[in-house]
């Protein structure tokens, strides 16, 4: 074989190793960047759960706290409730004792009285009726003033009552007034009282 058969070989032999070793670098490279890119995907998998465990945890942190709030307040609500019923109920018994103490249990003046009243219109006088007991319509007065007609009920009570070996007496008295507006001028002079069961009338002329 002469140096330039030799020669040819060498050549040739050193192309394929070439191409041997390129190849193989590349083969390399490519199982190289294989791996890198499952590592990244198995990182991003990794991280998407780790993400997600703290939202769950975070979640779950937030739902035990509002829950604990909400008991806590509704705690409370019922505390407050219990606590203002038994401060009605303390108020209540000590009314009742200074009640007891004046003797005022059975008080008629207590419960406040209401004159309610109708007006009725006629063509020369005009009617005021007022509801409220005969036991009461002595009681019971007028004063007109052109249009306007005042009704006053006057009341009095008297009481006694032993305590400790003492009688006390007292009397209280009591004045319900109502004013009214009429369209007529009204004459006082010429006034009617009529009383009936449960009403009693005054009937007055007009002007």
């Amino acid at each position: 074989m002469d140096i330039s058969t030799q020669s040819i070989n060498q050549k040739k032999i050193e192309s394929n190793y070439n191409q041997q070793v390129r190849k193989l670098n590349y083969e390399h490279q490519k199982k190289i960047s294989k791996i890198k890119t499952n590592n990244e995907k198995d990182i991003d998998i990794e991280t998407s759960k780790s993400e997600q465990n703290i939202y769950q945890f975070q979640n779950r942190q937030k739902n035990r706290l509002e829950r604990i709030r909400e008991h806590y307040s509704n705690s409370l609500k019922v505390m407050k409730k219990r606590f203002d019923q038994e401060l009605n109920r303390l108020k209540k018994n000590v009314l009742a004792s200074k009640t007891k103490i004046y003797g005022d249990e059975d008080d008629a003046f207590k419960d406040r009285v209401e004159l309610k009243t109708d007006v009725k219109n006629y063509d020369k006088y005009v009617e005021v009726i007022v509801h409220i007991p005969k036991a009461l319509s002595s009681n019971l007065f007028t004063s007109i003033d052109q249009r306007d007609v005042k009704i006053n009920l006057s009341r009095s009570y008297d009481d006694e009552y032993v305590e400790n070996d003492e009688r006390i007496r007292f009397n209280k008295n009591q004045t319900v007034t109502k004013e009214l507006k009429v369209a007529d001028i009204l004459k006082e002079s010429n006034l009617t009282k009529i009383i009936m069961d449960n009403k009693t009338i005054f009937k007055i002329e007009k002007a």
